[in-house]
């Protein structure tokens, strides 16, 4: 009788390898599936793409005086959405470094831009501690549109 009972646990201890190994492989082949139809839906999902708006022109005007030790610069700047969709929290970054190392600085929060349209941005730098009579040769004005901390457009006027 121990031999049929030794017999018998063996064809139970088989018959439960069987199950547990059957479990393992379905559930393998479960999480695969799973993990290829997520990277399906993914690839297929559109990619948010960053706006397409550019510096489309620049102007500037100056130097100032506007009271002593202290200078103003006016610029103006047009800048259009190219793309298919409106773009709101545009900053335009304006910097003029001067021919001696001095660097002034100016951001312009941006109007939602509707696609297709360009705003013109009007604004100053002013400079304290520069004198009219400084010499502008070989200054350079460097443009940037921001949108959060991504550069969608960067120009140097001088």
């Amino acid at each position: 009788m121990l031999k049929s009972e030794f017999r018998s646990n063996k064809k139970d201890l088989m018959l439960m390898k069987r199950k547990v190994l059957a479990i393992v492989l379905i559930t393998i082949i479960a999480i695969s599936i799973a993990w290829f139809v997520h990277n399906q839906i993914s690839e297929r999902q559109p990619q948010k793409s960053q706006p397409n708006v550019k510096i489309t022109g620049f102007s500037h005007e100056g130097p100032y005086s506007v009271v002593f030790g202290e200078t103003d610069w006016f610029f103006n700047a047009s800048v259009q959405n190219m793309g298919s969709e409106n773009v709101s929290g545009i900053t335009l970054e304006v910097e003029l470094d001067l021919s001696s190392g001095q660097v002034f600085s100016n951001s312009v929060q941006l109007d939602t831009l509707v696609a297709g349209e360009t705003q013109r941005i009007t604004g100053n730098v002013l400079g304290a501690g520069v004198s009219v009579n400084f010499n502008m040769i070989d200054s350079a004005w460097n443009i940037t549109l921001k949108l959060g901390a991504a550069i969608l457009d960067n120009h140097e006027f001088a």
